[in-house]
């Protein structure tokens, strides 16, 4: 009898993948942490997988390390240059970074591209226009483009300018944004930018010389939405590293509070996620893992770079 059985294959099962309704927020649990012992401290982080992730040192110091989560050095590259978020991972794992050269005292920038298996470096970008300097960079993983946050640089000290270009995946500069629908300028110094799951371009601005600071928010094409500078109640944020999550919530670090707020894409203030969490003297650089839903956060005095889940996933199957 059972050898007249037949089998008939019905399609796999497969997880619904990128589906909300399956994510479900909750109180943040660490789940892992590593000093880093390599660099004096901790400016920017981009994770590239759950166990992997690319760190640098203070701004000047612009050596890049590729790390795991047991604390181990893999690779190191030495040529980085810019601000604070001077790095960024693309969706197969390459890192994309600035970098800046000097031949007879001029400034070559450039934004590289290093493969996987560290064995071969390309040059996306070669910038041409050196009244302006690179400081940011980040990588779409919506569609490759790459996110510039741009400096003037001028020799008068009241003035202090900045702006977001876009590259396409094969270095065409695509946009500019750099002013209001007023014709004010958006930007100062834009140290670390990023993109919400909407398209919304994210990013930290700030101005050395009067202490201005916030949360800088445009649609894709540009048109300026909200300026974010802390809760309702509280003193003004000062940011850091920045990132948005799979319910498009924008995170960020706060110096003053040394806490990560949680806002949501249109302006309204959550919750502190993270106050000054133990191992995590000042919490600087975020990163998120859009894959395993890991918030990753660096430390920059403690050289403490650690990873947090409070979003939980619910595992849903489909024929």
């Amino acid at each position: 009898m059972l050898s007249k059985i037949q089998i008939t294959d019905r399609g796999k099962r497969k997880l619904k993948v990128g589906n909300e309704r399956l994510l479900t927020l909750s109180s943040p649990l660490l789940h892992k942490s590593v000093t880093v012992k390599d660099i004096s401290c901790c400016d920017h982080i981009s994770c590239v997988t759950a166990d992997l992730f690319w760190v640098n040192g203070p701004c000047g110091f612009h050596t890049l390390v590729l790390k795991d989560t047991s604390g181990n050095t893999l690779h190191r590259e030495v040529d980085g240059w810019g601000a604070y978020g001077l790095h960024t991972v693309n969706d197969v794992h390459e890192l994309i970074y600035l970098s800046q050269i000097f031949k007879n005292e001029i400034p070559e920038r450039s934004i590289l591209k290093l493969s996987s298996d560290m064995k071969t470096k390309t040059t996306i970008v070669t910038m041409t226009d050196n009244t302006w300097a690179p400081l940011c960079v980040y990588c779409s993983p919506i569609n490759g483009d790459l996110l510039v946050g741009m400096m003037y640089e001028s020799t008068s000290d009241s003035l202090n300018e900045g702006k977001i270009i876009r590259y396409n995946s094969t270095g065409q500069l695509t946009q500019t944004i750099q002013y209001d629908n007023t014709g004010r300028g958006l930007y100062r110094n834009v140290d670390y930018i990023t993109e919400n799951n909407n398209g919304h371009i994210v990013a930290c601005d700030s101005d050395w010389k009067t202490g201005y600071t916030a949360v800088v928010v445009t649609e894709r094409g540009g048109r300026h939405r909200f300026f974010y500078t802390g809760p309702p109640s509280g003193p003004r944020l000062r940011p850091h590293g920045i990132c948005t999550d799979a319910f498009s919530h924008i995170l960020v670090c706060d110096d003053r509070t040394h806490a990560v707020q949680m806002i949501t894409k249109d302006d309204e203030f959550l919750r502190n996620l993270l106050i000054r969490p133990p191992g995590l003297l000042e919490p600087w650089s975020l990163s998120y893992d859009r894959n395993a839903h890991l918030l990753w956060v660096a430390s920059w005095s403690g050289k403490t770079v650690s990873t947090y889940r409070y979003i939980n996933r619910h595992l849903d199957f489909e024929d």
